[in-house]
């Protein structure tokens, strides 16, 4: 039971590091692939060149094969950590500043940094595209699958890009989704654009150097970015900072340190299908895992106590919409998504559940705090083109994103 579940997960996850959540534009097909068993026969053949990882990854997963059979209890019984907490000033940016990005206007520049790096020690950059039809600017991560051992880094290749992400990668840049200037619907036509690509394996959270040689350091990597972006777009008059999938987990991951940079400048948050789940749904053995090898400790807000591996990472939500009072914050989220729910070790189903209970029990009591659930098992949002063909209970998803933006009072969670 064990081994196929762990088989399971890596099947996805080697579907999403292929393309599932990331690649060089968000333009590209987000879906897993339909072919499981052809997925599955390759895992197979790479956990047995490396039984001793397989075994690692089969202990990771049956803490939450042995949760999943008790999720509903101690869901029920777990506390309300919104109740539990209070707002606590953020420290002022001290990461110091660069000079600003020059950047021709509506066309993407990629631009190199030295003090930014890859999973193999490589430098990487990001890709920028200012514009003058407004004041407001959309920073973008990119997703791309993650990783956290010998086997998952370097045999399966669970996380995109890790060998390296440059101009080549970058490409021509994304043109589709909240990126499309010519969609009349998308909330960001005429936004500023910032595309910080995704090459730690880490979902950009972590400061580490691993054992096994892999440089996850996305946390470390944004702050040297927004060194520069923060300057470059000092005039701004909001910020939403957004990501997909590994991306989504980033943003929030990374929105503390985003707030600090720019300062007095307001700054929102969009997180497609990065769901912060409440254990069991996102099992305390796997966290605890990505914190020793991603180094999380060193990279969550000293604001938030209980945002630790024993008390559960979801305590984030709580924490920044306390410091945040006036600031929106959004969940985009499937309702049985086959790449996160895999990516968990939980099934479909188990997935609808631990979200409606970060819905009722996280977001809920949040004024500031809002989600988006689509029925299906499709993996991230942002990207499709057009914005507004998604649709839960006769809301478009460009409605949803354009009421939490303007400051709309009719701004609500919205439920299949």
């Amino acid at each position: 039971m064990l081994v196929r579940r762990a088989h399971a997960a890596h099947a996805l996850l080697l579907a999403l590091a292929a393309g599932g959540c990331g690649g060089s534009a968000i333009d590209e097909a987000l879906a897993a692939p339909d072919d499981a068993g052809a997925v599955d026969a390759a895992t197979d053949t790479a956990l047995d060149a490396s039984a001793e990882g397989s075994a690692d990854v089969a202990v990771d997963v049956a803490v939450d094969v042995a949760a999943d059979t008790a999720a509903e209890g101690a869901a029920d019984a777990a506390p309300d950590v919104a109740a539990d907490t209070t707002a606590e000033a953020a420290p002022a940016w001290d990461g110091g500043f660069g000079a600003p990005i020059q950047a021709t206007n509506d066309q993407w520049t990629w631009v190199p940094f030295s003090d930014a790096f890859c999973g193999n020690g490589s430098t990487t950059g990001l890709g920028v595209q200012p514009t003058t039809r407004s004041d407001k600017l959309l920073i973008y991560l990119e997703g791309g699958g993650a990783c956290w051992d010998a086997l998952t880094c370097n045999i399966l290749n669970t996380a995109s890009n890790l060998n390296g992400y440059g101009a080549s990668s970058f490409g021509s840049g994304p043109g589709s989704g909240i990126f499309n200037r010519a969609d009349t619907d998308n909330p960001f036509r005429d936004y500023s654009f910032v595309y910080v690509p995704y090459c730690t394996g880490d979902v950009h959270a972590g400061d580490n150097v691993a054992s096994y040689g892999t440089r996850h350091v996305g946390f470390a990597n944004m702050t040297a970015f927004l060194k520069r972006i923060a300057p470059t777009f000092a005039a701004s008059s909001q910020v939403v900072l957004s990501g997909s999938s590994a991306g989504g987990f980033g943003a929030l991951w990374n929105f503390v340190q985003t707030q600090q940079a720019f300062g007095a400048t307001h700054v929102d948050l969009v997180d497609d299908s990065g769901p912060p789940l409440r254990p069991p749904y996102m099992g305390i053995s796997l966290q605890q895992t990505w914190n020793t090898v991603w180094g999380l400790t060193k990279t969550m807000p000293a604001q938030c106590p209980t945002c630790n591996t024993t008390d559960g990472l979801h305590n984030l939500v709580p924490t920044i919409a306390a410091m945040y009072p006036d600031h929106r914050l959004a969940l985009i989220s499937s309702q049985q998504d086959q790449v996160i729910s895999t990516f968990f070790g939980i099934g479909g189903l188990q997935m609808q559940t631990g979200l409606d209970d970060f819905a009722d029990v996280v977001a809920a009591p949040l004024a500031n705090f809002k989600v988006f659930y689509v029925t299906g098992s499709h993996h991230t949002w942002l990207g499709e083109n057009p914005v507004g063909k998604t649709t839960t209970a006769g809301v478009t998803l460009s409605a949803f994103l354009r009421r939490e933006v303007t400051g709309d009072a009719a701004w609500a969670s919205v439920r299949p």
